[in-house]
């Protein structure tokens, strides 16, 4: 009996991709993505996790998405290739910055860049641009939208400039001694004392006085807004205790 030997001849198959992984996109972009084999036996199929069966496939994701594609030559041996696509998102800006001040009562106005549709909150308001007139300190959030769904937030703290005026506290002075009235800090602000019993006039935060009597001094506190709140302390002067000494 004769033998016969049969040699079969090994093809080493590999896959690969002509598309670099990741791919980076735009919204509403579309892009080619190829699957490439060689060596093995050809021809050459390919399956993509999408279930089309060409070697390359067009694709335009909403957001970042993995494709695979499954290449199987004609003896049956397989590789997987997977590349990945990522979408850019909008990038949510408010061009104010991320805090702003303003004076009681009056208006600003808030811009969102990015996205093509906008969301304001605590407002509600979905204008790219809004004007709010917030009486307290306010925190504005913006989240901004494109068409595939994306989304990006930023947000802006408005803080409200609240007039304020503060004397300090009653003082009780002896005969000959001098009482350092302060008033509240404000900011770029300018403050007025008031002698309530002369109508002297001082310039200043603080004022040293050594009045003669009991009085009130008043101070008008105007802060860089105009805005202008009074407030007065009582300096009370103690009189002097006087002891009659009796002979014996």
């Amino acid at each position: 009996m004769d033998t016969l030997t049969i040699y079969i001849k090994d093809y080493p198959f590999y896959a690969t991709s002509a598309s670099p992984t990741p791919q980076t996109i735009n919204c509403e972009d579309s892009i080619t993505l190829y699957g490439r084999a060689y060596g093995g036996v050809e021809p050459y199929t390919y399956l993509w996790n999408t279930g089309q069966t060409t070697d390359s496939i067009k694709v335009s994701p909403a957001s970042s998405t993995q494709y695979t594609v499954t290449i199987t030559d004609e003896c049956g041996s397989t590789e997987d290739k997977i590349i990945d696509v990522f979408v850019t998102g909008p990038v949510a800006n408010i061009t104010e910055g991320d805090a702003v001040n303003i004076c009681l009562y009056d208006p600003i106005t808030l811009h969102a860049e990015g996205g093509t549709s906008w969301a304001w909150m605590p407002d509600g308001q979905i204008t790219q641009s809004i004007t709010v007139s917030p009486l307290i300190n306010t925190t504005y959030t913006v989240t901004v939208s494109d068409v595939c769904g994306n989304t990006d937030t930023d947000q802006i703290l408005v803080t409200v400039g609240q007039p304020y005026a503060d004397a300090g506290p009653d003082e009780d002075i002896c005969v000959g001694q001098f009482v350092s009235l302060e008033a509240n800090d404000t900011p770029n602000g300018t403050w007025v004392w008031t002698d309530m019993v002369t109508l002297q006039t001082h310039n200043g935060r603080t004022w040293d006085v050594s009045p003669p009597d009991s009085r009130q001094y008043c101070v008008d506190v105007t802060d860089n807004c105009g805005n202008t709140l009074t407030d007065c302390v009582f300096v009370n002067r103690k009189r002097k205790l006087l002891m009659d000494r009796w002979k014996h």
